[in-house]
């Protein structure tokens, strides 16, 4: 965990996995995001932990928004999680978590 933060925002993230390229039109890759841009600005840099401890994520920047543009379920799902594999994303499922926006 990062020991300077602007803020702690903690809620739920799903994974994903596929390539492609971002809405910032970037390559997918670990570390890029998908979010509500409302919510957290592209290109918002942050760390990523699970709650549990059991996964961390680590560093991460908001690049994509995947079907968050038109997002009509809970608000506490943060983001989506890049994972390079379908098994990856699998793993990880959803789980709660805390972002620390650097």
């Amino acid at each position: 965990v990062p020991t300077s933060y602007k803020k702690k925002i903690v809620g739920t993230a799903s994974a994903y996995s596929g390539g492609g390229t971002t809405s910032t039109g970037r390559r997918a890759q670990c570390g890029y995001i998908a979010v509500n841009p409302k919510q957290i600005p592209y290109h918002t840099k942050m760390w990523i932990v699970s709650n549990d401890k059991k996964f961390v994520y680590g560093y991460a920047s908001a690049e994509d928004t995947g079907g968050f543009t038109k997002w009509t379920g809970s608000r506490a799902t943060l983001c989506d999680l890049y994972f390079p594999t379908e098994s990856a994303a699998s793993s990880f499922g959803r789980r709660s978590i805390t972002i620390y926006v650097l």
